[in-house]
């Protein structure tokens, strides 16, 4: 559970010197924009991707937010996926 995830531009070797304190062995990925990482892939259930893929190795589809939407569609893109846990935890 020590893997995470570096969002930069900057070259690996860098950033890998740079978090080399917080970095496990190979635990980390570094994704040039945010778009790539698994939180924007896997929005509001990040932790659930992970444990299906790394612990269970079930292999989930990603759900990846809409790269050209504004604040107004992504708050009502979350608000959909909101309304599903709502509905989930009655």
């Amino acid at each position: 559970m020590e893997q995470f995830a570096i969002i930069d531009i900057r070259d690996e070797a860098d950033l890998r010197k740079t978090w080399s304190p917080f970095i496990h062995t190979h635990h980390y990925r570094v994704h040039p924009n945010f778009y790539g990482s698994w939180i924007a892939n896997h929005p509001r259930r990040t932790g659930d991707a992970y444990l299906n893929r790394f612990i269970e190795a079930m292999f989930i589809d990603s759900n990846p937010l809409p790269r050209e939407a504004g604040f107004a569609e992504l708050w009502d893109w979350y608000s959909r996926l909101q309304e599903v846990e709502d509905a989930e935890s009655a």
